[in-house]
């Protein structure tokens, strides 16, 4: 109850709390910013001038000062926004994805969103990574213990295909903020994400080429393409979602098994190796 009679005080979000005590370790974060103890143990008031609940909980550098790595609490608190964040853009597109929306679709307050990431960048950064990751992950567990490397990327893009039909939230958010981006952290993330990918599809095409089991042509030209057709599937299926995606995946899988193989009577690569 409050001071006036017959008022009642407002309720606690128990998951404030549960993150509050993922916080507040070691103790001595708590004596020496918020409440300090005398010799026995004894509070004795509310700390230095200046250092209010509020910014003990919500100020970033506090929260790193004492722990190099989020607590359990906190990594699943960043999942959650992070999903929030990816279903929230893909519903109502980059523009209208504030903090607010994110936070009324994870049940939470706004201002845990600014605790876990200080700018709408930071979190939208976190969200390209959960997805490259994801994807990566599925990509790769669909390729492991193919014959070959031509096998291997018809594994890859039957796999991508498939990731992009079974999680169309993620590739809608990816798609929003590949289109509208405007934050130069966020530009800068899908910039590198993009080139990190066409590097290793022109490794792949690559040594693909010195294991003579693909025909001679530019790894670099090859990687553009296949990155083009791939950039192309989650848009695809956003807009015919009636595509039949195994077939889908099928023949690109196979445009692509029939442009890297060895043509008849012609003589394989010989691609000289990057410096």
């Amino acid at each position: 109850m409050n001071a006036r009679r017959g008022t009642r005080a407002p309720p606690v979000d128990s998951s404030f709390l549960l993150e509050l005590l993922a916080l507040l370790e070691p103790i001595q974060a708590i004596e020496a910013a918020m409440v300090p103890l005398d010799a026995k143990g004894k509070w004795t008031g509310i700390g230095r001038p200046g250092y209010t609940f509020s910014r003990l909980v919500m100020q970033p550098k506090i929260r790193s000062r004492n722990k190099s790595t989020p607590s359990f609490i906190e990594a699943a608190r960043r999942d959650q926004l992070v999903e929030a964040a990816i279903a929230t853009i893909a519903e109502v597109g980059y523009a209208k994805a504030s903090f607010v929306r994110i936070a009324e679709r994870a049940a939470i307050s706004p201002g845990l969103i600014s605790y876990h990431f200080s700018t709408k960048g930071e979190l939208l950064e976190q969200v390209i990574v959960h997805i490259t990751t994801t994807m990566d992950r599925a990509m790769s567990a669909r390729a492991e213990g193919a014959s070959g490397y031509v096998a291997a990327l018809r594994a890859m893009i039957e796999a991508f295909v498939h990731y992009c039909a079974g999680h169309r939230p993620e590739m809608l958010a990816l798609l929003q903020l590949s289109s509208n981006a405007e934050d130069p952290e966020v530009a800068k993330e899908l910039a590198r994400t993009q080139e990190t990918g066409l590097s290793e599809l022109e490794e792949m095409f690559q040594k693909g080429q010195e294991a003579r089991a693909f025909r001679a042509f530019s790894p670099r030209t090859m990687a553009v393409t296949l990155m083009g057709a791939l950039e192309a599937v989650p848009r695809e299926l956003a807009l015919r979602p009636e595509t039949d995606v195994d077939a889908y995946a099928c023949e690109l899988a196979t445009a692509f098994e029939l442009a890297v193989q060895p043509l008849p009577h012609a003589p394989r690569a010989k691609h000289k190796k990057r410096r």
